[in-house]
């Protein structure tokens, strides 16, 4: 049986997990490690444990930005055992970006006391609900762009991530919606979609993520789409980082997985 805690528990404790999960490029045949995205999860055995439900209930009790910075330092901690050429991505609502003031400069604290380049980050931007002080939201991004770090939009293509955030946060990635890749080379739709938002990208400076990849056929089609940066099952499962420091190998990433709901 489930035990039940709240976001005053969550945040007491030590009970938030950091797992990552690769982003490869896989330009032409070959596959190299080009970032590791950080997921947080809540304690095992607990209502928290699934990220989805954790990040449900964060939101509907509008704690944003107290999660998004225990996240944050949880994330940094342990991102700064990889090596230096690797980037790290990491989740962050808008809402958070919105509402927490000194988010931008706690972040550059943390950045600092963990020693890790901003020039090595990517922040996700992640958001379930409309935010409303968009001058707010893109001072923060620029805070964060004119110290190095990248900035991505994630769920591309699906909710509330849309042409809007594009022309107002001008992204340096777009990460493809995993709805939309998923069954992508066995449906024309989808192909379309993914291929019309590579030309965007393409247009506006960017790169494109595609999430979700979890067969080798689709797989191929993103290839075959001229999409080189690519995260899913078909190549790795989520992990501790204890996993990518005891070895270098795609293979053995893939035998420490944890569950893979994507959320922040």
């Amino acid at each position: 049986m489930l035990m039940r805690i709240d976001a005053d528990s969550l945040l007491a404790g030590d009970g938030l997990r950091v797992v990552f999960q690769p982003i490869f490029d896989v330009t032409g045949d070959s596959q190299s490690t080009w970032g590791l995205e950080a997921l947080t999860r809540g304690p095992a055995d607990t209502n928290f444990a699934s990220a989805a439900v954790l990040f449900d209930y964060v939101r509907l009790k509008h704690e944003e930005a107290r999660i998004d910075r225990r996240c944050l330092s949880a994330a940094l901690s342990e991102a700064r055992r990889f090596p230096d050429d690797v980037v790290i991505s990491l989740n962050v609502h808008a809402a958070t970006l919105e509402r927490d003031r000194e988010v931008t400069s706690w972040l550059a604290g943390e950045v600092s006391r963990h020693r890790i380049p901003m020039s090595r980050l990517m922040f996700e931007l992640v958001e379930q609900s409309q935010y409303w002080n968009a001058p707010a939201v893109r001072g923060a991004i620029a805070d964060l762009r004119h110290a190095g770090a990248r900035i991505a939009l994630d769920d591309v293509g699906c909710g509330r991530c849309n042409y809007q955030m594009i022309v107002d946060l001008q992204p340096d990635v777009l990460k493809l919606d995993r709805y939309l890749v998923h069954g992508c080379a066995r449906d024309r739709h989808r192909a379309a979609v993914l291929r019309s938002i590579q030309q965007l990208a393409s247009d506006v400076g960017a790169s494109v993520v595609a999430e979700g990849v979890e067969t080798d056929e689709d797989l191929q089609a993103i290839r075959d789409l001229g999409l080189r940066l690519v995260q899913g099952f078909a190549l790795a499962r989520p992990a501790p980082a204890q996993a990518f420091i005891d070895s270098s190998m795609p293979s053995a990433w893939m035998s420490t997985a944890e569950g893979a709901t994507h959320v922040s």
